[in-house]
């Protein structure tokens, strides 16, 4: 997000640690890349608390940067709004989230 930590994935904490807030109808999955942990996001559900959560993974299994600051949305529509500095991840993240997800027993095709 910065000269010293351009991707923004260096661990936050306070209201610059990663959020979500699931507003859709179906789970999706944060990603914390320091700790390489993930969870699953209940609908109407925000991520725990404590964690700097740094990507989320939606039912059609796109992965989004999730950004700082804000808390990032899905919205009802499966959509995501992203924080201060999200976008799409690139390929190598969404590669590295992928494995992580997996390690973790959270998959893009249990969601349903």
């Amino acid at each position: 997000m910065n000269g010293v930590d351009p991707n923004g994935l260096r661990k936050r904490t306070g209201i610059m640690a990663g959020s979500l807030e699931n507003n859709s109808n179906r789970p999706v999955i944060v990603t914390n890349m320091d700790d390489e942990m993930s969870a699953y996001v209940a609908p109407g559900a925000k991520s725990p608390e404590g964690q700097d959560w740094d990507f989320v993974t939606t039912p059609d299994c796109k992965v989004t940067k999730m950004g700082g600051i804000f808390t990032t949305t899905v919205n009802s529509d499966g959509s995501v709004t992203p924080g201060v500095k999200g976008r799409p991840a690139n390929e190598g993240e969404t590669n590295h989230v992928n494995e992580i997800n997996k390690k973790n027993n959270c998959k893009c095709s249990k969601i349903k």
